[in-house]
């Protein structure tokens, strides 16, 4: 555990999409509802049980910043704990080897990163895995099945509650056990009807609250960011692909080796399907655009078990093979195999393109908590922000905030868009001629502090923000808006203010 404490801090890291969820809580503590702007009813998370409890902790006191690190570091330790007491791994799970898998998580770069992130990840991944040692355990407890059962039904339910991709492991369980008892010649029993009785039991009630309440069936973010096209897919293919290439592919290659003569047995099996499952998802949504593989943190323990039971088979194949060979010679053949997985594991926090993409993220949140503080004094109160990264600058200014990428803007997020899979997840839908005619007092075309008081071309040209092109061919636009410099700590912001007559050309 202070492993992953130790690399976690390393990257000392809070996502901005984080601040979303904190302004949610922010408003709902402060008795506006579960909203992004006071008075307008948008679901713009998905991570309702994580928004739950991050304002649970507002309500007692507490900075969501740090709070959120705390319930992501202990939910990872659970994770650790999960691992290391897997109920089974075909082969049996004695020995020091047992440290194995949770010592790789402690060094997956995406595990540690987000273990702080700020976002519901860890959470998400716990849950998961409760149940699907809850699920294992049920079959060996006796007259304690029933504990099992509700643990797994309990689990599950707050996992859909957390995020949706709890239903994948909610249906996973649910078909390992219907055609593992028709594969086995037993009965089904209860427990697949029960399960998804609670699990409807707990989510119904919530479905039709949001849907009467936002009016939509599926979050905002769903609208702006999913296209169910082809463009989509690929796009998902080469996440999965750079997640493989950069991180997965010692832990893969031997969980592939850990398949071996073991799918036939639950624990090995309900591993595998859910990663298969989950990978599955997540190329056909598109993957992520935020940093470090996010959407893959909930598969790495089960790719580090695999990976674990790969070394025992590789082992028990070595003593196979090489019977006279001393056990210390197969034991240090194993320990170098070993260290050789976990330095190929933590590489990517040592040099890496994600690392360097880390670093920059990280100094321009920090940028953009400083202009959100800063805003709180230099605009009044009913004044209005128009921008493109809706977290720690909305958050910190307390001001209505227009959100250009859609993902708590329904207008822009329902807008049909060609295209739709070909840019970067979560930053292609955008209505900029929506905005100025919406009249935002503050426009921010581009949200950093600058050594120069000076607006330049490529600062509306970027593929993270495509629609603010559009801005510099908007006579509306020139016609109603200024640009403006202001000093920050000795730098500048560079924006668009409201002209008071509305009147005239920008410059």
């Amino acid at each position: 555990m202070l492993g992953l404490v130790g690399h976690a801090f390393l990257y000392d890291y809070v996502v901005d999409d984080a601040f979303i969820s904190f302004r949610y809580a922010q408003n709902l503590v402060g008795g506006e509802g579960l909203v992004y702007n006071p008075g307008e009813r948008v679901e713009g998370y998905t991570n309702f049980l994580w928004v739950m409890l991050t304002a649970l902790g507002m309500a007692l006191g507490a900075d969501p910043v740090p709070f959120s690190k705390v319930l992501g570091l202990l939910s990872a330790a659970g994770v650790l704990a999960l691992t290391f007491g897997w109920p089974g791994n075909g082969i049996g799970r004695g020995g020091v080897l047992r440290l194995l898998a949770p010592a790789l998580l402690c060094l997956s770069p995406p595990f540690a990163l987000w273990s702080v992130g700020g976002l519901e990840t860890c959470g998400f991944t716990l849950l998961v895995f409760t149940a699907l040692t809850a699920s294992i355990r049920m079959d060996r407890a006796g007259e304690h099945r029933a504990k099992w059962e509700g643990c797994c039904g309990f689990c599950l339910a707050l996992a859909i509650l957390t995020r949706p991709e709890g239903w994948i492991a909610a249906l996973l369980v649910v078909l390992d056990r219907v055609f593992g008892a028709a594969r086995e010649g037993k009965t089904v029993g209860r427990f697949p009807v029960v399960l998804v009785a609670v699990c409807l039991a707990a989510v119904l009630p919530h479905q039709i609250w949001k849907w009467s309440y936002y009016g939509h069936p599926f979050p905002n973010s769903y609208y702006a960011k999913v296209g169910w096209t082809g463009a989509q897919g690929l796009r998902g293919l080469t996440y999965l692909g750079g997640f493989t290439r950069g991180f997965g592919w010692p832990v893969i290659s031997l969980a592939l080796v850990g398949l071996a003569g073991g799918f036939k047995e639950r624990a090995v099996r309900l591993l595998y399907l859910w990663t298969v499952l989950y990978v599955a998802y997540v190329v056909i949504v598109g993957g992520d655009g935020l940093c470090m593989y996010r959407f893959f943190v909930p598969i790495l323990p089960a790719l580090c078990l695999l990976a674990e039971r790969g070394v025992r088979v590789l082992s028990r194949m070595a003593a196979g093979s090489f019977p006279g060979a001393r056990r210390w010679a197969r034991v240090s053949l194993c320990a170098l195999l070993c260290a050789a997985l976990g330095l190929l594991t933590v590489k990517p926090s040592i040099a890496s393109k994600e690392k360097e993409f880390v670093r920059q993220d990280k100094q321009f949140v920090m940028h953009w908590i400083t202009i959100g503080k800063w805003l709180r004094h230099y605009a009044r109160p009913d004044d209005r922000i128009a921008v493109t990264t809706a977290g720690a600058v909305p958050y910190y200014s307390g001001l209505y905030a227009i959100d250009m990428l859609g993902i708590n803007e329904p207008v822009i997020a329902h807008r049909k868009m060609p295209g739709m899979g070909e840019g970067i997840a979560g930053h292609e839908k955008y209505d900029m001629a929506y905005v100025v005619d919406r009249r935002p007092t503050y426009l921010f075309h581009h949200l950093f502090l600058l050594t120069k008081a000076k607006f330049t071309r490529e600062q509306f040209e970027t593929p993270w923000n495509p629609g603010e092109e559009d801005l510099l061919r908007s006579e509306e636009f020139k016609r109603v808006y200024e640009p403006v410099s202001e000093q920050v700590n000795g730098f500048y912001i560079n924006f668009f203010r409201l002209r008071e007559t509305g009147q005239g050309e920008a410059e």
